[in-house]
């Protein structure tokens, strides 16, 4: 979730309770308002940050996590999430969009631009914390993965993230995502 993307969320949620004469939420019983998210990170953000406009808070950045930010969001596993989500096995022509998707122009240049940023500001860390000083893109890019998995699960690294380096976590799952669940094949 991008700066941005947040503001846009969080301006919805703004004329969202403008329109509806709201002057505050704790006034609303909490069944009135029922959010739920995907387990996506930058779902969840979307939620976090539409809900703070509805309530009329200030946007905060970066964002609280769900749990940081006071608000009851319903979050489905990764496995429920899933369940109406066509794949290889549902949809045999899931793989040939994949592999549309993979090759598009626009999905070769997000790779290349978010690869190429993310080298110049986070995969150095990356490769200190790791004590990999040579590991390249590919390797870099595993490793990230391992730490927000190792993250998620609640395993103890051997050093602590900060949140600039979560962002950083973040744009770099979120390029996946796009590949993954946004772009459309042409």
């Amino acid at each position: 979730m991008t700066k941005k993307g947040a503001e846009s969320h969080h301006a919805i949620g703004a004329r969202v309770r403008e329109a509806l004469g709201w002057s505050d939420l704790t006034a609303l019983n909490a069944a009135d308002v029922y959010v739920l998210s995907s387990f996506k990170e930058r779902a969840r953000g979307s939620a976090v940050a539409q809900l703070m406009g509805l309530d009329g808070q200030t946007l905060a950045w970066p964002l609280p996590s769900v749990d940081e930010s006071g608000f009851t969001i319903s979050l489905p596993s990764r496995e429920e999430d899933y369940i109406t989500r066509a794949d290889k096995k549902t949809c045999p022509r899931v793989k040939e969009m994949i592999k549309a998707i993979e090759k598009a122009p626009g999905t070769v240049e997000l790779h290349k631009k978010a690869e190429s940023w993310l080298e110049e500001n986070f995969f150095p860390r990356v490769r200190e914390l790791a004590g990999l000083p040579m590991a390249d893109t590919e390797t870099v890019l595993d490793i990230i993965d391992y730490m927000d998995w190792a993250r998620l699960n609640d395993m103890k690294l051997k050093f602590e993230l900060t949140p600039e380096d979560l962002s950083y976590i973040r744009v770099a799952d979120d390029v996946g995502f796009y590949e993954d669940f946004t772009a459309i094949p042409d």
